[in-house]
């Protein structure tokens, strides 16, 4: 998001709080003073700038955060079928998606299962996940 950018690049150099590091644009605004920047070489850290894009994500309204992903959701970008897609199943799911990513890009990892005729597989997540005796795994699941 532009917003989650423009958080992040400002804070390179300048602070507004020691608390925190979320700010809305009008925060931003509001506080910036070119005395309060720092002349100290910035290094970009890239989990950071993450992290404060992934808040201003969550900080959208759905249906914002709904439109916004709207290119990743059709082609080229999107791996299923255009007539895959389905717009009601998509805005039922959303408010869910939009809790776990970090740029909008993500959004078509995170829905594929639902538009796909057969999920993605993984074999590095799987491998990770199935660390371990599988019929040992097993048992205990359905012991519990």
């Amino acid at each position: 998001l532009p917003e989650g950018l423009l958080n992040y690049l400002s804070l390179l150099g300048w602070s507004i709080a020691e608390d925190r590091d979320i700010f809305s644009m009008d925060e931003l605004i509001a506080a910036f003073d070119i005395e309060d920047v720092n002349a100290n070489p910035a290094r970009f850290d890239l989990k950071k700038a993450e992290h404060i894009n992934a808040e201003h994500i969550r900080m959208l309204d759905v249906k914002t955060f709904t439109e916004a992903c709207g290119p990743w959701l059709k082609a080229p970008f999107a791996p299923w079928a255009p007539e895959a897609f389905d717009a009601e199943k998509w805005t039922r799911i959303a408010p869910y998606a939009q809790t776990r990513v970090t740029v909008l890009s993500d959004i078509t990892d995170n829905v594929d299962f639902l538009f796909l005729d057969e999920p993605v597989e993984d074999e590095a997540s799987w491998t990770k996940a199935m660390k371990g005796d599988p019929v040992a795994l097993l048992t205990t699941a359905r012991a519990n």
